[in-house]
């Protein structure tokens, strides 16, 4: 039987659940991809723009914790609950082919042509693994705007840790 979070994201799968600091600059909601700035959980959505869309998926990912399983407003200094694991369903741009399961997904980008920051619950096929935060868990159809990805967080399940950007 399916789980889901309070943004209905969270379908199953071994989530990896922790606490971790909460920023006082941003609110997070269940469901947004949370990415580790300034020592904080912050949104991905705050990230300062870097350039492209490769360049801005590529540095969501350096810093990528995983989904935010709960919620938390702007000031609010607990805790947040982060999902490093498991298997999320998200919208995602309508798919032009089918694609299969273990195809890379990373972040939909925000602004003029995609390329001025990074959507906080928005996901596209991306070429390698350097711009992705999860892989296709179920076969998508050409045409679909919903996919099933496994998510990973780099920062909380990547013993490396955050990864330089290439």
């Amino acid at each position: 039987m399916a789980t889901y979070n309070q943004a209905g994201r969270f379908i199953g799968g071994d989530a990896k659940a922790k606490r971790v600091p909460g920023t006082v600059a941003s609110a997070l909601y269940a469901g947004d991809f949370a990415v580790l700035a300034s020592s904080k959980a912050s949104p991905a959505s705050a990230m300062a723009d870097a350039g492209t869309l490769a360049q801005n998926q590529e540095a969501a990912h350096d810093v990528f914790l995983g989904v935010c399983l709960d919620a938390k407003l702007a000031g609010d200094t607990r805790d947040v609950l982060i999902a490093s694991g498991g298997e999320f369903k998200y919208p995602c741009a309508a798919l032009g082919q089918a694609y299969d399961i273990g195809t890379y997904f990373g972040m939909a980008g925000t602004g003029a042509a995609n390329a001025v920051g990074m959507a906080d619950q928005i996901v596209v096929p991306v070429a390698t693994a350097n711009l992705a935060v999860g892989r296709l868990s179920r076969n998508a159809a050409s045409g679909a705007t919903e996919v099933y990805i496994e998510i990973s967080g780099v920062v909380t399940t990547n013993h490396a840790g955050t990864q330089a950007m290439a």
